[in-house]
């Protein structure tokens, strides 16, 4: 299978919320592990010492291999939300060759409707 047909997808969140997306990983679905969104510039500077400084915001680059499986996914991704602390949390999946967000997973998002946002953004 070629790059041209994968799906390279971003997913952004709380760390509380992506701290167990390696384990949506399956046969269809490839899934680095979170990192922070940004870089954390001066963390040496800072009154408080690099090591007592978290990231809020951290991103998954994660690859599709077929569209077929965006339904499953995005119902994967759901089940990660519960388990934040957070009042109203969501993960946002992102194109990761634009940075164009396509969806906004929350506890009401329904997977189909998202995998039919992420297969009219692969068609752009």
């Amino acid at each position: 299978m070629s790059n041209d047909e994968r799906i390279f997808l971003s997913l952004i969140g709380h760390e509380s919320e992506l701290a167990k997306v390696e384990t949506l990983a399956n046969e269809s679905v490839e899934i680095e592990p979170p990192r922070p969104l940004d870089a954390m510039v001066d963390a040496v500077d800072a009154p408080l010492g690099p090591e007592m400084i978290e990231p809020l915001l951290v991103h998954a680059t994660v690859v599709l291999k077929f569209l077929a499986a965006a339904v499953g996914f995005v119902g994967a991704v759901k089940t990660l939300l519960p388990k934040s602390e957070r009042e109203n949390p969501k993960i946002v999946i992102v194109d990761a060759k634009t940075n164009t967000e396509i969806v906004a997973v929350t506890k009401d998002t329904n997977p189909e409707e998202a995998a039919a946002k992420i297969a009219a953004a692969m068609k752009k």
